[in-house]
């Protein structure tokens, strides 16, 4: 997945730039190069749809392939309207992967 995320972390509301890694319904693994506290507002855009949504960081591992990265877990908080932006994303993303093949 080459997916961008700006993302600001919180409670200090630094703005950190992040690849997404892994997305889902419920929530996303992301590789940034900064320590994310313990809650996140991440923006991403893709099949001409954006998402913002908040997360809290659940996780977070060394990327062994980079020391300069961590992996970061995040479970999105409940928006049931970014809920519907997210599910017609990771469809549009999924029915292009298939042509893809």
């Amino acid at each position: 997945m080459d997916l961008k995320a700006a993302i600001l972390s919180k409670p200090s509301d630094r703005k950190v730039e992040g690849d997404i890694i892994n997305l889902g319904m419920g929530g996303a693994l992301l590789r940034v190069r900064a320590v994310l506290e313990t809650e996140i507002r991440m923006t991403f855009e893709s099949a001409g749809i954006e998402c913002v949504l908040d997360a809290y960081v659940i996780r977070r591992e060394e990327d062994a392939n980079d020391q300069d990265h961590a992996i970061y877990g995040v479970e999105f908080h409940p928006n049931p309207e970014m809920e519907k932006r997210l599910k017609k994303m990771l469809q549009e993303m999924e029915r292009r992967r298939k042509r893809s093949l």
